[in-house]
């Protein structure tokens, strides 16, 4: 099925800021964006969040809003979620056989620095034989990392 995800474009701060010194401080502090929902019939490269380049990803979190139904191993729904980097795709979650199957909040491996075209935060989901199940994506980074 076509991916029904909306894509969300990743905010990035302000030229200018009110205030002594603010522009710099904003241009460093994390800013946190979340996907929109993702479902089981989202059976492709889903493109979540648009990144801009040289963001620094701090922190990225998997939601399983609505367990994904499965019934064995074989059968189980996946997901794998990519950033683009200088090397390639960095991957940030690969969840296993079972975590898809359960409600909550799953950590993802983090601090990857985007490459300088920018990119998006990519889900790959294997739905396996599920009919029912939804998840979202919280990425935690900062805009430029070249102003650290």
């Amino acid at each position: 099925m076509a991916q029904v995800a909306v894509i969300k474009i990743a905010p990035s701060v302000p030229v200018i800021a009110p205030g002594f010194g603010m522009t710099e401080i904003i241009k460093r502090m994390p800013l946190v964006v979340k996907s929109d929902a993702v479902g089981f019939g989202d059976t492709a490269a889903i493109n979540l969040i648009e990144l801009p380049g040289n963001s620094l990803i701090l922190d990225a979190r998997v939601n399983v809003t609505t367990a994904f139904d499965a019934s064995g191993t074989s059968a189980a729904a996946t997901a794998t979620l990519t950033v683009p980097n200088d090397t390639g795709a960095f991957v940030l979650f690969d969840s296993n056989l079972t975590q898809l199957q359960t409600v909550g909040l799953y950590s993802a491996t983090a601090l990857t620095r985007v490459s300088a075209s920018g990119g998006f935060a990519i889900l790959n989901l294997t739905p396996g034989t599920a009919v029912a199940g939804s998840l979202e994506v919280y990425l935690s980074y900062i805009p430029n990392a070249d102003r650290l």
